[in-house]
C-alpha cells in the first residue's frame, strides 16, 4: 500500500489545509444518475476552500462504483416544473 501524501499548505494560494470530511458527488451520463460518497475524508484549505482528495480515497470509490456498492439508500426527488414566467422577479414578458 502506498504512503498517503498529506498536504501541509495549499497548491493555489498557500492557505493552511486541514483534514475534515465531506460529501462528494459524483454526476454520471447515460443514465446512471448521481451518486453521493458520504463522509469523505479531504484536505480542505481554510483559505480558498480548495479540496484535495488522495489517490488512496479516489482508487476506494473507483472501486465501490465499479463493483457497484454504492447503493445503500436511494431517495427520488420530485421537483415541480414551473413555467419561464414564474422565475421572473421583474414582471418582465418572455418572448415568443
Amino acid at each position: 500500500m502506498m504512503k498517503m501524501f498529506k498536504l501541509t499548505s495549499c497548491g493555489l494560494c498557500g492557505g493552511i489545509v486541514q483534514d475534515t470530511v465531506i460529501p462528494h458527488i459524483k454526476r454520471f451520463r447515460d443514465g446512471v444518475g448521481t451518486v453521493v460518497f458520504e463522509d469523505v475524508p479531504v484536505q480542505e484549505c481554510q483559505k480558498c476552500g480548495e479540496r484535495f482528495l488522495s489517490s488512496e480515497v479516489l482508487e476506494g470509490m473507483e472501486h465501490a462504483l465499479r463493483q457497484k456498492k454504492i447503493a445503500s439508500h436511494t431517495t427520488t426527488v420530485e421537483v415541480p416544473a414551473y413555467p419561464p414566467e414564474a422565475y421572473l422577479t421583474s414582471g418582465a414578458k418572455i418572448a415568443d
